[in-house]
């Protein structure tokens, strides 16, 4: 008798279980899901990519579509990079109504990716390479990601000894395509400012660079004037400063280094000694000019 009780409780237990499943399925065919609204960033992951247009997984029970006109704002590396399976940031363009498409825009959550990644980098006073790629009058443009930054001229070591406005636009000229070490100073996705210095990264680069010179004792170095100053002349060695003493600009007797140089010259110099852990670059010019003792003796 009670074996029977048992089996038609567990019947019915069942039974409960099985309506539960199917009212929960039901449930789940009428749910609505909440759509991303126009503006909003969402993750998706990308299933299909050609010339046309770009498929992402976006969940909500949508397939999100990068129109070809959003496609020909990536570059070529850009797309070539991008492949089935990629979790990507994605901005909504166009939120569907009924059976319409939802468009997204992937160059912009590319974006708004690097803004992330800038925004950690001031967070972390890490010092990252950049490629200098314009300037103007009030400092340098350098790229960053897929982003544009600038560097203040206060910012630039390199220019702070030049005072001679077209001086200074001639060596910010001369440094688009090189690489700088820097440190994030300002992000601010909301203003687009992406303020970076080199300044900041000085201390760093400035004891890589003494080693580098120290390797190079010896050798012969392109470098510019920075600096007069009684005694000699600062020469500017990208990211490190040597001396060229009163005594190593000329065989013949100088006066006053500015009768023989000017700020903002580029010269030649021979690195005489380097001592990193005291920071000093000994130069001299005076060794790759014609010896007039020796021409004296051969005369």
């Amino acid at each position: 008798m009670s074996s029977l009780t048992i089996d038609n409780a567990s019947t019915e237990g069942n039974n409960g279980a099985a309506g539960e499943a199917d009212l929960f399925a039901a449930l789940l065919d009428t749910y609505e899901p909440v759509l991303p609204e126009r503006g909003q960033y969402i993750t998706g992951t990308i299933i299909s990519v050609d010339d046309n247009m770009i498929l992402a997984d976006v969940g909500a029970k949508r397939t999100a579509i990068v129109p070809p006109q959003e496609i020909a704002r990536l570059d070529e590396m850009q797309l070539a990079s991008i492949k089935a399976g990629d979790e990507v940031m994605l901005y909504v363009t166009r939120t569907p109504s009924g059976d319409d498409e939802l468009q997204v825009s992937l160059e912009r959550g590319l974006q708004f990716q690097d803004w992330q990644k800038a925004t950690t980098l001031l967070e972390s006073e890490e010092t990252v390479d950049l490629t200098v790629v314009g300037h103007n009058s009030g400092g340098i443009l350098v790229q960053f990601e897929r982003l544009q930054g600038f560097i203040p001229n206060s910012h630039l070591p390199e220019i702070q000894h030049i005072h001679n406005k077209q001086a200074q636009s001639t060596a910010k000229s001369k440094m688009v395509g090189s690489v700088l070490p820097v440190k994030a100073l300002e992000v601010s996705s909301q203003r687009k400012r992406l303020v970076f210095s080199a300044r900041a990264a000085m201390p760093e680069r400035r004891q890589q660079r003494l080693q580098e010179l120290k390797e190079m004792e010896g050798e012969i170095v392109t470098g510019t004037v920075a600096n007069l100053v009684d005694y000699g002349a600062f020469v500017a060695l990208d990211g490190a400063e040597g001396l060229l003493h009163i005594s190593e600009i000329a065989w013949q007797q100088v006066r006053k280094p500015g009768d023989v140089l000017r700020t903002g010259e580029e010269i030649k110099v021979k690195i005489l000694s380097v001592d990193a852990d005291r920071e000093r670059v000994s130069l001299s010019r005076k060794a790759l000019l014609p010896n007039p003792w020796q021409q004296f003796a051969a005369d």
